[in-house]
Order: C-alpha cells, then sequence, then structure tokens
C-alpha cells in the first residue's frame, strides 16, 4: 500500500511505424557505364568487407580505359625517369594531366586505388581486357541484388545494396498535434511482445499530402536482425512530463462489472473497491 500524490509522468504516444534501411550507412552499388555481367562473386544475403569484388562485368569502353592508363603510365615513367634536364616541361606536364586523366576514367568505372594500382605495376589487367571487377565499397550485409548472368547493365542501374547489419531507421507517422508534443529523443520500437531502445532523430517539417501525418524517423540497434527493412513495428514516443495522478499497472484490476478499479485502505485498515478512469500507461505505471 502507497499513498498516491501528483506526480512527473511523462505522456506517451503510441503509432505505427516500419522498418528501413539506414540511408547514411547503406551504399548502392550501381554501372557506370553501359556493361555486361560476366561472372558473380556475391549474392543476397552475404556479409562483404570493403574492397571485396561483388560482380565481374564486361565493357569495350573499359577496355580502351585500360590501354589509354596503361600508355600513359609508361609515359610519365619514361618522363620521370629522363628528367627534366633532357625532357621539356611542357611534355611533364603533358604525361601528369594524361595519366590522371586516364586514371580518373577508370575510377569513374569504379574501380578501386588498389586495382588501378596493380594495373599500373604489371602493365596488364589480371582479366582478359575490358572485364574488371565491382567491389564494395563498406563493410556490411547484402541487402539487395539484382544482376542475371549475361544481362546488359544500363549506366545508373543498382546491381546490390549494402548496409550496416543492425543500424535501421523506423519511419513512423503521427498527426501535427501529436507531432507537437513529442520532446525528447527517448523513443521505443515494439516488434510483438519485445520492446527495444530507439532515438528520435528528426520530426519532420512537412506534412504528408496523401495521409496527412507527419513523419518521425527513429534510429534503432538490433544486433540480433530482429528489425528488418520492410517490417512493421509500433513506436512509442514520449511528450512532456505532467504532474499527475499514477498508481502502479499491476495494482488496477477489472472489478465485478468489468470497470477498472483500484483498491483504498480506508481509516480502519480495510481495502475498499474504488472505480477509476484510466488515461494513458508509462512502463509500470499508469
Amino acid at each position: 500500500v502507497e499513498a498516491v500524490t501528483p506526480a512527473p509522468l511523462p505522456k506517451v504516444f503510441r503509432a505505427p511505424g516500419e522498418v528501413r534501411t539506414n540511408d547514411y550507412t547503406t551504399n548502392s552499388v550501381t554501372a557506370r557505364y553501359q556493361a555486361i555481367v560476366v561472372t558473380r562473386k556475391a549474392k543476397l544475403g552475404d556479409r562483404v568487407s570493403k574492397g571485396t569484388p561483388l560482380v565481374g562485368l564486361f565493357s569495350s569502353e573499359m577496355a580502351e580505359a585500360q590501354t589509354a592508363f596503361i600508355l600513359a603510365h609508361e609515359e610519365y615513367v619514361r618522363v620521370q625517369s629522363l628528367g627534366r634536364d633532357i625532357v621539356a616541361g611542357r611534355r611533364f606536364t603533358e604525361a601528369d594531366a594524361k595519366i590522371r586523366e586516364a586514371r580518373a576514367k577508370l575510377e569513374t568505372f569504379g574501380l578501386a586505388t588498389t586495382q588501378i594500382d596493380a594495373l599500373a605495376r604489371s602493365g596488364k589487367s589480371a582479366s582478359p581486357a575490358g572485364q574488371f571487377d565491382i567491389v564494395a565499397p563498406q563493410d556490411g550485409t547484402i541487402v539487395a541484388d539484382d544482376i542475371r548472368m549475361g544481362s546488359v547493365v544500363e549506366p545508373g542501374k543498382t546491381l546490390f545494396v549494402i548496409t550496416t547489419p543492425g543500424n535501421v531507421w523506423v519511419e513512423a507517422h503521427v498527426s501535427p498535434s501529436l507531432a507537437a508534443e513529442i520532446v525528447g529523443e527517448t523513443a521505443r520500437v515494439f516488434v510483438a511482445e519485445r520492446a527495444i531502445e530507439a532515438r528520435v532523430v528528426q520530426v519532420q517539417q512537412i506534412i504528408d499530402e496523401a495521409t496527412r501525418t507527419i513523419g518521425v524517423r527513429l534510429q534503432a540497434t538490433s544486433t540480433d536482425g530482429t528489425l528488418k527493412p520492410g517490417m512493421f513495428v509500433d513506436v512509442e514516443l514520449y511528450g512532456n512530463a505532467d504532474a499527475v495522478m499514477s498508481v502502479p499497472t499491476n495494482a488496477i484490476v477489472r472489478g465485478p462489472d468489468g470497470d477498472w478499479t483500484i483498491y483504498i485502505e480506508n481509516a480502519e485498515g480495510r481495502l475498499e473497491p474504488r472505480e477509476i478512469e484510466t488515461l494513458f500507461t508509462v512502463g509500470d505505471r499508469t
């Protein structure tokens, strides 16, 4: 038995939400030029490290770019070895400009610095001319995969999507009036009966024209993979702490007529039922 007195208790709001990938920790791997898929080196669900080959492509433009780089590199090395006493300054400048231009074109194909350096050292591609690997730009898990062996991919087509596992966004939607009451960064995401701690990172300022709601973005971490992109969840958000009469939630029971009831200790020490109206629950208090 305890005395019930007004005490601060934050308001709690429930809203539907959807799990999606965290754009800040996600990379889309795209084709930079038209190419043909030659070999698959990774698949959906694989955990990869930065620099891991994902897919082998062939492009005639790549063959031309490789040849141009090798010739430019040979000329650059030749000019450097002769020295400025023998070679005119203009030739030095032209050799430097051509090697930079040739390297930049290989980079636009998606080749990593290590791949370009290997091409410079050997003077030839490790693969047949025109073939090259697209490598992972970051550590993570492949969550989308859209390639077919032998298919032609166009510039800008997304081949893979790689994200950091467990670090996700949850997009919730609330009414404009409710959005104005949200305070602080504390939030929780519910999957079935399980609660996962989250953080409010953004309350959008534009109302969705279709739903007339405001988006609230949460950041949550789920190292065991409970939160998967595309999953629907419930979100718990909090408002200002008002002074209210609250009791432990487990002290509230249903009375004989089905109304919520608590028991009050009278002057003689006996417990008497008292019907109440519940407004909201926060944690273990109502």
